[in-house]
């Protein structure tokens, strides 16, 4: 919870999976039930993980502050890891301990679509049926923001022009145009797509033309 609150989102996932496993291996007569609370925990949390810089060296070539990286290392120590975790290691582990399978089957299907399946078409509407009815409501929010980003990585695949309309009809009300431009200038800031947004006039719903290049 000090990680969640804290902004951690990596770390709130990392020490919600070494709570699953420890109570795996050290807890007696464990409950089905329990296994698979605790389990879709530790999957709604790690799918709730930003994703990381397609190119994290430019990151560093720009960052001046050491703080993060240090306080990775500080709070990778505190759960006992011997490096700083990251998305891609923790679905990893994720995979490695069947983890989904024991996760119930709504967040089971949010896990194919976000990492396995694609369908940019349908991808925010699958994901939209499922968040009304998280049992943590906190997790919402960062799931539509993962969410998006990944629509617009499969859409770089189709498309090289898409209106703007054309998109926000694909968010399934996930996002207002500000939010969506928002989330699309963070994708060109971590260099993960070229992004040019064309303003023909005034209205930014309805006049503008996204060309991305993947």
């Amino acid at each position: 919870m000090v990680s969640w609150k804290a902004g951690y989102y990596l770390f709130h996932a990392a020490a919600l999976f070494k709570l699953f496993t420890l109570n795996k291996e050290m807890k007696k007569n464990i409950t089905q039930e329990e296994l698979q609370r605790m389990a879709s925990l530790v999957l709604l949390a790690t799918l709730s993980v930003p994703l990381p810089s397609a190119h994290p060296e430019f990151d560093r070539f720009i960052e001046t502050d050491k703080s993060p990286l240090e306080k990775a290392q500080k709070l990778s120590i505190l759960l006992g890891l011997q490096q700083p975790p990251t998305r891609q290691s923790l679905l990893k582990d994720i995979v490695r301990l069947n983890i989904i399978s024991l996760a119930a089957p709504p967040y089971q299907n949010l896990y194919s679509w976000l990492e396995v399946e694609f369908n940019p078409l349908e991808l925010t509407s699958r994901v939209a049926s499922l968040l009304p009815n998280l049992e943590d409501e906190q997790y919402a929010a960062p799931l539509r923001d993962v969410t998006l980003v990944k629509l617009m990585l499969q859409l770089c695949q189709v498309y090289q022009t898409i209106q703007f309309t054309r998109l926000m009809e694909l968010t399934s009300d996930f996002a207002t145009p500000f939010h969506m431009e928002r989330l699309l200038v963070e994708c060109v800031r971590h260099n993960d797509m070229q992004v040019k947004l064309h303003k023909t006039s005034q209205s930014c719903s309805s006049n503008l033309k996204i060309v991305s290049v993947s």
